[in-house]
């Protein structure tokens, strides 16, 4: 999927998963920025660029021991970055943790798949660029987003 895609996505799940846990606002706002932080360096150093065709993953940052280091890192990176270590940790990791598996799990729905225990796994062949399926995951997210904005504890 698109890199819009896995940033509206998994700020739907880290929002909807905030809401749930009911965070008040500034532990919600901090779950969102931790989403988008986990997916952009995830796809910033993820990606080897390839002209005119989609881009190839590397094994570091799409195998599931390698997402599970990267949202632990950028979890601790942006929660002592934004002076909020007063949050609960335990739950801002597994934001984190949940954030990076959203972008796994919509990466194993592409033909080139992701890793799991070396070995390449997909769970379907939904082309990278397909406007459908990067709308539709879209507007998951922001279903899921809106949702956890009506639900969070005022």
């Amino acid at each position: 999927m698109k890199l819009s895609t896995h940033l509206a996505f998994g700020v739907g799940v880290a929002g909807l998963l905030a809401s749930l846990a009911e965070c008040d606002i500034v532990c919600w706002m901090l779950a969102l920025i931790i989403s988008l932080s986990i997916n952009l360096v995830i796809d910033l150093i993820g990606h080897r660029a390839r002209l005119f065709h989609p881009p190839v993953r590397t094994k570091i940052t799409h195998s599931l021991p390698g997402i599970i280091a990267i949202s632990m890192l950028v979890t601790f990176i942006a929660s002592r970055g934004l002076l909020l270590a007063d949050s609960n940790p335990l739950f801002l990791y597994g934001i984190g943790l949940a954030s990076g598996l959203s972008h796994w799990l919509l990466d194993a729905l592409n033909p080139s798949g992701v890793y799991l225990f070396r070995r390449k796994f997909r769970l379907a062949k939904i082309p990278y660029y397909s406007f459908v399926a990067n709308m539709v995951f879209q507007m998951i997210g922001g279903a899921m987003l809106l949702y956890s904005i009506l639900i969070l504890p005022r």
